[in-house]
């Protein structure tokens, strides 16, 4: 809730709370972050909250999820780890549920390869080339996106990548 109300310091309070209590991070991520933003992007659907309210959200989450970062550091590092490269596809700008896949990952021992926000397709699939991940992971959020997953999805197996992938966002 004091994410949604847009208070960092009673946001902070909350996850300072949880971490004394011993609250896993990835935890803290999945029923605290995690429904906080579903919440306030269905409440942005419906014309209940504005696009200031929405933008204070995310910056709130993005801020107590660096603050965080940490916390999701390779408890032992692996000489060869496997890799992820991650994208959020087309025009996609909501990147904080992709991050927090990413952080759970390297904390496993994975090496990330996050493009962030508004990757073209030819750069998901020249990178997944290059670099030969394990898994490709793509994030979309809004419903147009979708159809750049698939392509992207298509172009990898055009090029053979030999690649998981995984795809998530609220259209999944």
């Amino acid at each position: 809730k004091a994410v949604e109300a847009g208070s960092l310091n009673r946001a902070k309070s909350v996850v300072d709370w949880a971490l004394r209590q011993g609250i896993d991070p990835v935890e803290i991520y999945l029923e605290l972050f995690r429904p906080a933003m579903v919440e306030i992007g269905n409440l942005w659907q419906l014309g209940l909250a504005s696009v200031a309210q929405e933008r204070l959200a995310s910056f709130i989450t993005g801020h107590l999820m660096a603050e965080l970062r940490s916390s999701f550091d390779p408890e032992r590092l692996v000489a060869d780890p496997p890799v992820a490269l991650m994208a959020c596809v087309a025009e996609e700008r909501h990147d904080l549920g992709l991050r927090m896949v990413a952080d759970i990952f390297r904390r496993d021992g994975w090496e990330i390869l996050n493009l962030g926000i508004c990757v073209p397709t030819e750069s998901v699939v020249d990178l997944a080339k290059e670099r030969k991940p394990d898994l490709v992971a793509l994030s979309a959020t809004l419903a147009p996106s979708v159809e750049v997953v698939r392509d992207v999805i298509r172009q990898l197996r055009e090029e053979e990548c030999d690649v998981a992938i995984a795809v998530g966002g609220f259209p999944f």
